[in-house]
């Protein structure tokens, strides 16, 4: 269908040239070089995340750059070593919470932990050089586009309102009793 609109506005006409390469760069720019910008400028826009306590390396969040599932996918820019670091810092520390300088639920966060007096490690990933790697590697893995991202014995918990619920029920400090009596 689409050919076939342009081969008929492409008939020859006596005196007036054929405007093919016309039609093929714009199919080129729109189809090829487009995705591509926009994709490499949704990249270079990253939010401003918060740091870690006790890590040795500060973790970043993903930019929220909502473009087409498609490009996603096409484009899936996170490095397994960038999963592979999330994963040794989510079994490093007991509770490992990734958030954002400017986040205030990741702040309620982490006065929600100081009030419980449980010690946490947390990557402000706003902050760190791979935060975008980061963010995509936790995107993928939990499916959660939000900060704070707060990992408990190597289990994701969720963000602010699941913690807080959590913390509020008990279920927290029996999560890490059980964790403490299992060493």
């Amino acid at each position: 269908f689409f050919f076939g609109i342009m081969t008929s506005s492409m008939a020859l006409v006596p005196g007036r040239p054929v405007r093919s390469h016309l039609w093929t760069r714009c199919l080129i720019f729109i189809c090829i070089i487009v995705p591509i910008l926009v994709y490499f400028m949704a990249a270079d826009t990253v939010p401003h995340p918060t740091q870690v306590q006790t890590s040795k390396t500060m973790l970043w969040a993903v930019p929220q750059v909502q473009l087409p599932d498609a490009i996603n996918r096409l484009f899936d820019r996170w490095p397994s070593s960038a999963r592979a670091e999330v994963e040794e810092m989510i079994e490093e520390y007991p509770v490992m919470m990734f958030s954002m300088t400017s986040c205030k639920w990741c702040t309620k966060a982490k006065e929600v932990l100081a009030r419980q007096r449980i010690t946490y490690a947390y990557l402000e990933l706003d902050e760190d050089p791979q935060g975008a790697a980061f963010s995509r590697a936790l995107e993928h893995m939990t499916e959660q586009t939000t900060v704070p991202n707060i990992f408990v014995n190597g289990q994701h918990l969720g963000g602010y309102m699941e913690l807080l619920n959590a913390a509020r029920s008990g279920q927290l400090k029996r999560m890490l009793r059980a964790d403490s009596e299992r060493r």
